[in-house]
This record gives structure tokens, sequence and C-alpha cells, in this order.
């Protein structure tokens, strides 16, 4: 019971702060309003406002007091002043916010999860949702997307992992901020699916999460809250979460309207490329153009040439960019650890993320050596190998091995090898076939068992005789006989 008067006392507490956060925005929005309504009284350079034409407005007093457009001189530069004074005040200006992310963003919300099971009473648990997004592209000064995956944990003992999910945060372009950190000065929207981790898998449904964001007094942190519920699936709602957002720089800038310092290209920015990807699969990336200030280049209609470091991405240069942008598909065929694309036009050139490039699908099977040839009794070794079909090794792979005759020997294998000894009992030439596969992949080795062939007279050596012989006299001679291998026939007698 404690537990749950303390779940709802936090329940409670965030309701409360939503409400206030509401409040923000009914006052941000009134005082957009309001400055609205008192600039508009003096436009027109002494016109009467034209909703007001002919109106008068009475003073407490009976008087009347001048139509817009008619105030004197001295209230206007009171007013004109007051303007002024506000304005030098750097917590009321309207501040631009430029977002950045170096590599992505994290989200992390602790709320309270209603359960509706049919048939039962609803039930309810304390949850936490933890997401981390990587940033697919970034908008103009105030936005980014990303892709998003996560995990949503109940302390009833569930768990729902995050992803397939696709996100987006604006931050308001001219926010007004106080210093309690309450004002409304961002939304964030994240969709995907949600899957029951202990489910086998089985996908649940849809996971939807709408906030709001405010404060960020540092820029770097933002505090954002869930309005009016995120959603796992179609029997659980999250509400009164509230969480933080890090990874992301909201830093102050120069107005966003910047007029162009020059319109040549400075800079390219290139899209994140996903990592790993397999070789020779297609990937999408998008490369903009931009001028010194960091402004989107639209006229430049140019080329780039595109390489990495395995030399075999393709195409190796873009079509025309189009409105300052260049939207292509590429693929690599060779495997890397580590390989970064180049976009380059002249002396500018951009370089993309690092990423990895893996071996495709098992397209062919190779076994080395090709035949061997032993004695009975004696061994050779084979390794087996598999590669897609650009060549790539593949790594980790479990062959299955087979032997045409096991009366001619035996083999023993281990991860891709296999050693073969023949049988010693093999008394004539004969041949056995050594096959590694894996499905419908395979290759063979020839291997030849030979038993020794017994040596046979092939000539005679003589020994040095001196010279000269007196004729009559005796003189001693070595005779060796020779086998065919070079060496002394031992089992010779002579006849």
């Amino acid at each position: 019971m404690k537990n749950l008067e303390t779940r709802l006392s936090t329940t409670m507490l965030a309701l409360s702060l939503i409400a206030i956060l509401a409040s923000s925005v009914y006052s941000y929005s009134h005082a957009y309003a309001d400055d609205d309504n008192n600039n508009s009284g003096n436009k027109g350079n002494g016109k009467e406002n034209k909703n007001n034409h002919d109106t008068k407005v009475h003073d407490n007093s009976g008087g009347t007091k001048p139509k817009n457009g008619q105030n004197n001189n001295e209230d206007d530069d009171k007013k004109s002043g007051a303007r002024s004074s506000e304005d030098d005040q750097p917590e009321a200006l309207a501040s631009s916010k430029i977002l950045s992310a170096s590599n992505g963003v994290t989200l992390v919300a602790n709320g309270t999860a209603f359960i509706n099971n049919p048939g039962r009473p609803d039930d309810y648990s304390f949850a936490t949702v933890k997401l981390n997004g990587t940033v697919d592209s970034s908008g103009i000064g105030n936005h980014f997307k990303y892709s998003v995956e996560g995990i949503a944990k109940l302390d009833n003992g569930m768990s729902f992992k995050i992803d397939n999910a696709k996100g987006s945060i604006i931050i308001f372009p001219n926010d007004r901020h106080d210093t309690n950190n309450r004002s409304i000065i961002g939304l964030v929207h994240i969709a995907g699916k949600a899957t029951n981790m202990a489910d086998g898998g089985k996908v649940s449904g849809n996971f939807r999460l709408r906030a709001i964001v405010y404060g960020g007094g540092d820029h770097k942190t933002f505090n954002f809250v869930v309005d009016p519920a995120a959603k796992i699936g179609s029997h659980i709602k999250l509400v009164a979460a509230i969480g933080k957002i890090t990874g992301i720089n909201a830093s102050s800038n120069p107005p966003p309207h910047v007029p162009p310092t020059d319109d040549k290209l400075d800079h390219f920015d290139v899209s994140i490329i996903p990592s790993p990807i397999a070789a020779g699969s297609l990937f999408n990336v998008t490369v903009s153009a931009h001028m010194s200030n960091g402004t989107l280049l639209k006229t430049y209609t140019g080329k780039a040439k595109v390489s990495d470091l395995t030399t075999t991405i393709k195409p190796n240069s873009t079509n025309n960019f189009a409105n300052g942008l260049f939207k292509g598909t590429f693929n690599i065929t060779k495997a890397i650890g580590s390989d970064r694309i180049t976009f380059a036009d002249g002396s500018i050139n951009q370089t993309s993320n690092v990423f990895s490039v893996f071996a495709g699908a098992l397209n062919k099977v190779t076994l080395n050596p090709v035949n061997a040839t032993v004695a009975p009794g004696g061994k050779a070794t084979f390794t087996a190998k598999g590669f897609d079909k650009y060549g790539n090794e593949l790594s980790g792979l479990t062959f299955s091995w087979s032997l045409s005759s096991s009366d001619l020997g035996a083999i023993a294998t281990s991860a891709n090898k296999a050693n073969f000894t023949a049988a010693s009992t093999v008394t004539a030439k004969a041949n056995v076939t050594l096959t590694a596969s894996i499905g419908t992949h395979s290759d063979s080795s020839k291997i030849f068992v030979v038993p020794p062939v017994p040596p046979t007279l092939d000539h005679f050596e003589f020994s040095n005789i001196a010279s000269p012989k007196i004729a009559g006299t005796l003189f001693p001679v070595t005779i060796r006989a020779v086998d065919s291998d070079g060496n002394t026939f031992t089992n010779y007698t002579m006849p």
C-alpha cells in the first residue's frame, strides 16, 4: 500500500507539472498575441486601425481616449522606449537555437504504466523507458530526424524492445524561456514497434511517444514530459512520464536569416551511413552543398567524385546536385572493418562517418590442397573456406565432411580443417575423395594412396681403374649394383 501511495503521489506530481507546462504554453502563446496586438496599432503611419475605425474608447472619467494611430507623440515615445528596454533583457529576448548532435541522442523517462487487461481489472506498474537515437538527417536550424531503438521496462517484470522506430525533435526557432525552466521550447515524436521480450520475439504492437520539451538552461540537457501518454501496443499506456534528453547541443546563434557571405561551395555535409552493411548491398546517402556560413547552396548543380578505402564503391561519381542536394544509392563489394566514403569536387571534399562492411551470403566453398599423395599410414591436412559472390571470405563457418571410402583411411575434423590418415593395410594404388560442404555449396579433393614399390636393378657403376696396366697383370675392379632410386641394390647377387 505504501508503494502504491508513493507511486500515485509521483503520478500526481507529474500531472501537476504538466498543468504548469500547459499554463506556460498558454502564457507563451498569449505573450506573442499581446505583442501582435500592441504592434498593430503602430502600423500605417498615423492611419487608424481598421478594426477600430471610428471607434472611441472611454475611460472611467467619461473622457475620450485618442483613436488608434492618433496617440500623442509623447505616449508613443514612452511605449517605444519601454519596448527597447525589454528587448535589451536577455531573458525576454526570443533566442535562436541551432541544434547539433555529433553521434546521437539519448532519451530516458520514468512514469506510470496503466495496463488494460481484457476481462480483468486494469493494473498499473512503474515504468522506465530508455531510447537511443542515431541522427539520420539534420534540419535547417531547429530540428533533426533520427532512427531509434531501446527498451521499456515495467516493474511487474514485463520488458519490451523498441525498434524500427523513427523520431524527430523540434526546438522552436524563437523560444522564450524563464529562469525556472518551465517554458515550452520544443516537441518530441517517436513511432516504432514494441516487441515483448518474454514472448519469443513476437511484436506486441506499435510504440508511440509524444512529449513536450521544456527548460534546457545549459542548452545541453533538455527536460521533457510525455503528453498526453505514450503507448506500448494496444493495452499499455505510459502516463505522467518525466525524463531528460541528452546528446543534443542547442547553442545561441545569430538570427537564422543571416545574408550569405558568398555564393560559392565551401563544404559538403554527408548523412550518417549505417554500420555494418553487407558487401554488395545497396545503401542510401544524402550529400548537401553549403556555403561558408553553413547555408545550403541551392544554386550548386555540380558533381562530386566518390571514393572509399576499398576502391570498390559504385558508382564512383554522383549525379548533378539539384537545389544543393544529392540523394543516391551506392554499394561496396569488398569487406573491411573500417571504411569511409569521400565526396570531392576539386579541392572541396568531405568524408563520411566510419562504418564496416561484412561479407555477404555464402556463394562458394573451396578445399585445399586440390589433391595429395600419401603412402599407407601416411597423413595429409586439408583446409576448407567459404566466400561470398565478391570473393570475401566468411568466418566462423561450420562445414560437413565426408570421405568416399572408409576402407582407405579416416578423417579427423576441427573447425575448417580435416586431417586424413591413410589405412596402413593398403597394398595397391588407390584413391579416395574428401568433400567439405555447407548446404548446397561444396568442394572436393582427391587423395592418392600409393604403397611403396620394391626396388629393382637399374644399372651398374664401376670404380675408377688406374691407367696404364701391364698386359697379363691382375688388377682390382669394384662394381656397384644401383636401383631405380639411385641407391645401392643390396639384394642383387651376381648369377
